[in-house]
């Protein structure tokens, strides 16, 4: 079946790279608005290349148009693992992986580091598993990662992404440090979280991998979503610090660089001025450790630069 999967929309998203700003823009948008809904009242997958991957994702996936709009999207994603793994070796850890978009980025981009891809969501694991089969040095786990504690709250699948909400029945929690204490033991470079607001909780469960190795941490940071989870922007900043890590570099939500500063004088400005929630821009962030200055020196002086997909 996964043969009839068309590549059409994929092949007619990198003909509008051909035009001329704006129109290459407004011709992504255009597509997304008459593909994308009928798409989630009838779900259908396609293909999407990556360089030379090819990956499996439905039709109303943000992963199909986000390669192609805003241009320069989660390249600051890649330049800060490969800037970490120049200086250090070890596991690259992404917790939201979803499909496998983040996973199949970083292959094309020719980073070819251990991954752990970690997915809650069903639906979106079993895409994870079909879409890293055959990448070397992948492998997935499904977990709901939080800080071990459970809540009364259900996992709600919508547009591309996984988020806990309130009631139900528990969802079934683990921490970070959990999981890794049964894979067994080994470095990790970069931890990767992605997971719409519960951020501050998996890194709350990811205590002693970060006091004891200080992975550089790349994080969403949306104020709004992780205040619906109890936590705040404030709190998850403080938290690193408390953790050993002391520079932060922010970019908005569409990978443009903001700053590069010590953790301690935080970023209350730009959390104000990015505080996420629905429709509303956010920040992601690169956390590093003392020993890891020149990195985020080095990540902060390759600003990156916007790029077309493939």
């Amino acid at each position: 079946m996964s043969e009839q999967i068309s590549t059409f929309p994929d092949r007619l998203l990198r003909l509008t790279q051909r035009f001329p700003a704006p129109v290459d823009a407004w011709s992504v948008i255009l597509l997304k608005w008459a593909w994308a809904a009928p798409a989630r009242r009838k779900p259908r997958n396609t293909r999407i290349q990556f360089g030379a991957l090819v990956i499996e994702a439905p039709l109303d996936h943000p992963a199909v148009y986000w390669r192609y709009l805003p241009r320069g999207f989660n390249q600051n994603y890649v330049q800060v693992v490969r800037g970490t793994l120049e200086r250090r070796s070890g596991l690259v850890i992404d917790v939201g992986a979803n499909i496998g978009d983040g996973v199949a980025l970083l292959r094309s981009a020719g980073i070819d580091a251990p991954i752990l891809a970690i997915e809650g969501a069903d639906a979106w694991f079993e895409l994870l598993q079909r879409n890293t089969a055959s990448l070397a040095g992948v492998s997935t786990q499904k977990a709901l990662l939080g800080d071990g504690e459970n809540r009364r709250q259900t996992l709600a699948v919508e547009k591309g992404s996984g988020r806990l909400v309130p009631g139900g029945t528990d969802a079934a929690i683990v921490s970070l440090d959990e999981v890794l204490a049964e894979r067994g033991g080994g470095p990790v470079a970069v931890l990767k979280t992605d997971t719409d607001g519960f951020d501050a909780r998996v890194l709350l469960g990811a205590r002693k991998l970060l006091e004891r190795q200080h992975p550089v941490v790349f994080a969403e940071l949306d104020d709004t979503m992780l205040r619906a989870q109890g936590n705040s922007a404030e709190q998850l900043l403080g938290y690193l610090r408390e953790c050993g890590y002391e520079w932060v570099i922010a970019w908005d939500h569409n990978g443009r660089w903001m700053d590069a500063l010590p953790l301690d004088q935080g970023l209350g400005d730009l959390v104000r001025q990015f505080p996420g929630g629905i429709a509303t821009p956010y920040l992601d962030i690169a956390a590093f450790a003392a020993q890891d200055r020149e990195i985020a020196e080095k990540v902060s002086g390759e600003r990156p630069a916007a790029r077309r997909a493939g």
